[in-house]
């Protein structure tokens, strides 16, 4: 069976349009010519003169390969339509996601690698009742003022960053890992590390940047949400039910169950901005005193109220802090962030940290 599907992924390309290639498709199928050539080269039955030591050696080379052969036939990613105002649009069809998506990509000029903020859409497709976060991005220069890749997928689904237990075309959080991140790093010049890997959301997707850190901290280096349900205990609310599937698989997503996770404290320390509110006020002040339990320090930001939406004049905070997070560094969970020009006092402590403790952790409320 392997065997027959190298032949007839290598002879595809005979059959398929050229339009519907791409880099990646030609590239696996350049791969598995060489596999086909690999196992004709073996007799015609695998093991025949072969000793069991060298069949299984045969089969522990081929089948990662036609593994990655199989997933690269399963997506596939068009060139680059650029718009007017620069942003760059890609059509998806993946296997993770129900009929055609798009990447926006907005990118600085030049070849200098850039930090990449994921800007995490609270709509299905391509909606805007919540406003639209590229627009945003432009309107108020964010490009200009904080050089990055700001990427914008969308999914075919309400986005709650999971994937179903069950329904193959809901699997957001895979589509966002194994394709959406993959595609923008090797198409586009971006500081593939960690570290350079930021996440935004606001509302669900909120939730979803800071999911997908608690799961991931290993791929992406901080995350910031604005006005977000972050409490939420169960499936069912916002939309969320048909996306989690069930409590189950809930859980696996709960942020509260995440942090509380013994090895998250460590890994999410200072890598967490929770900024503002307008409907999850209630929600933000109990996660903040969650993520003081639990000792992971973090940027907190209570206030000003703002308006449920893309547009209101949260994006820039969020992005400015997501960026100078490796230069000014989010405080330990009992210090709040010095003000713009202020130095913070250093000493020997360890209950802060390395840091001295200036004064008792007061949040910013702006009424």
């Amino acid at each position: 069976m392997i065997v027959q599907y190298v032949e007839d992924f290598a002879d595809r390309p005979r059959r398929r349009s050229l339009s519907a290639s791409t880099f990646g498709g030609w590239l696996m199928t350049l791969v598995a010519l060489r596999i086909r050539e690999f196992f004709r080269s073996i007799p015609a039955t695998i093991g025949s003169g072969r000793s069991r030591t060298e069949r299984q050696l045969a089969l522990c080379v081929a089948l990662p390969l036609v593994a990655a052969v199989a997933a690269a036939d399963q997506v596939e990613i068009t060139p680059a339509v650029v718009r007017a105002d620069g942003v760059r649009v890609h059509e998806v069809r993946s296997e993770f996601q129900a009929g055609v998506t798009q990447i926006r990509v907005l990118s600085p000029p030049g070849a200098k690698p850039a930090p990449v903020i994921y800007l995490l859409p609270v709509e299905a497709r391509s909606t805007t009742r919540w406003g639209d976060a590229i627009a945003e991005i432009l309107a108020r220069g964010l490009h200009e003022r904080f050089r990055a890749v700001y990427v914008a997928p969308t999914f075919s689904h309400l986005p709650w960053y999971a994937d179903h237990p069950e329904d193959e075309a809901i699997r957001q959080e895979s589509y966002l890992l194994k394709v959406v991140v993959p595609f923008v790093e090797r198409t586009y010049p971006t500081r593939a590390q960690p570290d350079h890997r930021l996440l935004l959301g606001f509302s669900k997707s909120g939730w979803g940047a800071y999911s997908l850190l608690a799961r991931h901290p290993d791929l992406f280096g901080r995350a910031a949400a604005w006005d977000a349900p972050l409490m939420m205990s169960a499936p069912g609310k916002y939309g969320s039910g048909p996306i989690f599937g069930g409590p189950a698989n809930f859980e696996r997503y709960q942020l509260t169950r995440l942090i509380a996770r013994s090895s998250t404290p460590h890994a999410l320390d200072r890598r967490l901005v929770l900024l503002g509110y307008d409907n999850f006020r209630n929600h933000h002040e109990q996660f903040h005193q969650h993520l003081l339990s639990a000792g992971i320090g973090h940027v907190y930001r209570d206030g000003p109220q703002r308006k449920h939406h893309w547009n209101s004049g949260w994006v820039g905070e969020a992005v400015e802090l997501l960026i100078d997070a490796p230069r000014a560094g989010a405080e330990p969970a009992d210090e709040p962030a010095p003000r713009t020009g202020q130095r913070r006092r250093r000493g020997r402590n360890e209950k802060t940290g390395g840091l001295r403790k200036v004064r008792p952790f007061q949040s910013r409320r702006r009424e």
